[in-house]
């Protein structure tokens, strides 16, 4: 899949990606009929895990019926267990009548036979689950207990996954189950949690049963399923538990352990590592040696960025280092390409004492199921130092960010004074995607649905505006900036951290030294980061980091979102000529940004995983650390970096 760099490549690779691009409206046409027609598919899956959720809700309910009925001795037994019988043989019921949905398959039963029959069979296992969960469950065993609910889970999830191949021909069949799984859905939801204790101690002392509603109460609207299933309303906002105001309490209740580490004094190839923060560990430092010298890191990253398919594309001298240092086999990139550098870095980041505090800290969040919030704090002359992919640490395990066990932030230390992240509604985002005619085509909606769709729990009256660039112009976003305020802005299209000649205007790789058009000398040109907006004439309008920074130097964005190759790129005499760090030194607090060359694909997923997390209200490097988890199979899950430099350092965004 192609990726978002605009700079030039070789013939073939050209032909290559051309031929793709002409496959692209096909395939967007084609992405667009799937979204339309699955997208009840989609909401009826959402129900049905909401069904296995509240079965399992309560399942916890028998539990605590059981463990009362320990307390107060027989006189509460024979009742207890018959309104649980009660209760499930009504959600019994319901699922027969879900049964009604098969008659409508009748006409589709050669086209979708197997299809039909998988629903058909799952639902009557899942029936039979239910009944044998009300019938002996509160006479089971830990281990039964725990054997019925993964037998409920997995024949619901099968006719989940028949429904799915069902919905992809008859989507408009789909409606008949729907008002069925809802009304089941309502049952289970109504029924108080588990961890009423109010309720629990009324029960365990024989105590006054519950008051009538109020009159008010009773009046209230009933449920509006097609409402939900049209907005994507998620029907557990219903509930307090719920609400936003209870999901950050939830968020805030995943901690992390700080360890902050500030590394600099470059002096060939040898730098210090001190900790700041350590969770308690004191303050530890040493000197290190980084893992290759400059040449070696230049192969490095091309490595990374090209692959190894055409060794023409390096010098002989980059052919020599990347073999010397086992990266590259036999003519191929070494299987364990990546957790090679990852621990060529860990070794340098964490030496001696230092090393020592990091894997304390790191146990101590294993043992409490929580997250280290690695910081790494760069001076901003350390520009080499910044280079390096540090996001690929591997700790001889397994790579650190890999999993979440670590959420690294990078931190640049200048004198100026850190700006505020937390924002309270209403929230506005700002969505621009460039498409100049002039570089490679890429998808128009894929990534914006993907945002717009994750951020739906939020998209509530008064509460979250999305906005579309609309033209995608530096000029149009300037007039937007000055008039509205936007707390978020994602850049969706092409980037490149480039050397730009100042005669004719054309981009270069940033270690080139004179320009292949004109012939004018580069070096005395300082290789800044570049998005591509779309100009006049609908060609690229290239605009740097400085642009960017006096454009937003005065503005109330919190949060950038660069999906742009080489967004968080760094080179040269400063820092701030990266894209990301540049946004951060205008006083931008939060920026998400690629280091290399992303695809589409991945930088879809990762959007759709950050987004999500976000409106769950997590932390931004909590965010960050979900998106990766969709980059595993791409490889691509280090890609993404995040510069963080706020007044709250755990760097929340949303606040009620």
């Amino acid at each position: 899949m192609e990726d978002k760099s605009p700079l030039k490549e070789k013939p073939q690779v050209r032909e290559e990606k051309r031929a793709l691009a002409e496959e692209q409206p096909a395939r967007l046409e084609v992405f667009l009929v799937q979204q339309q027609h699955l997208e009840e598919l989609q909401e009826c899956q959402r129900w049905l895990t909401l069904l296995v959720e509240g079965y399992l809700l309560a399942v916890k309910q028998v539990v605590q019926c059981t463990d009362i009925r320990t307390l107060v001795g027989g006189s509460v037994g024979k009742p207890q267990q018959l309104a649980r019988y009660t209760f499930w043989n009504s959600i019994r019921i319901k699922l027969d009548d879900i049964r009604s949905f098969a008659p409508d398959l009748a006409l589709l039963e050669r086209k979708l036979g197997a299809a039909a029959q998988a629903f058909n069979a799952a639902l009557e296992r899942a029936k039979a689950e239910v009944d044998k969960g009300a019938e002996e469950y509160a006479q089971s065993d830990d281990a039964q207990r725990k054997e019925i609910a993964r037998s409920a889970l997995q024949f619901i999830r099968e006719m989940t996954d028949a429904v799915s191949d069902i919905a992809k021909e008859c989507p408009d069949e789909i409606r008949n189950v729907r008002d069925q799984i809802t009304s089941c859905i309502e049952r289970i939801l109504e029924q108080p949690r588990p961890d009423d204790s109010a309720r629990a101690s009324s029960q365990a002392a024989g105590v006054r049963p519950r008051p009538p509603q109020s009159e008010s109460a009773s009046k209230r609207p009933t449920a509006q399923p097609d409402r939900w299933f049209r907005s994507g309303h998620d029907p557990s906002q219903t509930r307090k538990a719920e609400s936003v105001v209870e999901i950050e309490s939830k968020a805030e209740e995943r901690r992390s352990l700080p360890f902050k580490l500030q590394i600099g004094r470059l002096t060939d190839g040898i730098f210090e590592v001190r900790v700041l923060e350590a969770a308690g560990m004191g303050e530890p430092h040493e000197t290190s040696t980084l893992p290759y010298d400059p040449v070696g890191l230049i192969a490095v990253l091309k490595l990374l960025e090209l692959g190894y398919r055409d060794p023409d594309l390096f010098s002989e001298v980059q052919r020599e280092v990347l073999g010397s240092l086992g990266l590259v086999r036999d003519g191929s990139a070494a299987p364990d390409l990546l957790a090679s550098l990852g621990k060529g870095l860990y070794k340098a980041l964490f030496p001696g004492r230092v090393g020592n505090a990091f894997q304390t800290v790191l146990q101590q969040a294993r043992s409490r199921r929580e997250a280290v919030a690695l910081q790494l704090r760069f001076d901003e002359e350390a520009v080499n130092l910044a280079r390096y992919p540090w996001e690929l640490l591997h700790d001889g395990h397994r790579h650190l960010l890999s999993g979440g066990l670590v959420e690294m932030t990078r931190y640049i230390t200048y004198s100026e004074a850190v700006t505020g992240l937390e924002v309270r509604p209403p929230w506005r985002l700002l969505f621009i995607a460039p498409r100049p005619g002039d570089l490679l085509k890429l998808p128009d909606d894929a990534e914006r649905f993907a945002v717009w769709e994750s951020l739906q729990s939020l998209n509530k009256p008064g509460r979250l505006t999305l906005e579309r660039l609309d033209p995608p112009t530096h000029k149009e976003l300037l007039d937007r900036i000055r008039e509205d305020e936007y707390h978020i802005i994602h850049f969706d299209g092409h980037g490149v951290f480039a050397r730009r000649c100042p005669q004719c205007e054309a981009m270069h790789y940033s270690h080139a030294a004179t320009c292949e058009r004109c012939g004018a000398l580069l070096e005395g040109v300082e290789p800044l980061g570049y998005l591509a907006f779309e100009g006049p004439d609908g060609q690229a309008d290239y605009v740097s980091t400085k642009d960017l920074e006096n454009l937003v130097v005065r503005s109330e964005v919190r949060l950038a979102f660069l999906s742009a190759c080489q967004s968080a790129t760094v080179r040269g005499e400063s820092i701030f000529g990266g894209l990301g760090p540049g946004l951060i030194e205008a006083g931008v607090p939060a920026v998400v940004a690629m280091q290399l060359p992303v695809t589409v694909g991945a930088a879809v997923e990762f959007a759709r995983g950050f987004y999500k997390a976000l409106a769950q209200a997590e932390t931004i490097p909590r965010a960050v650390a979900e998106g990766r988890m969709g980059l595993f199979r791409s490889k691509a899950w280090y890609v993404p970096a995040l510069y963080l430099r706020s007044a709250d350092e755990k760097g929340r965004l949303f606040v009620e």
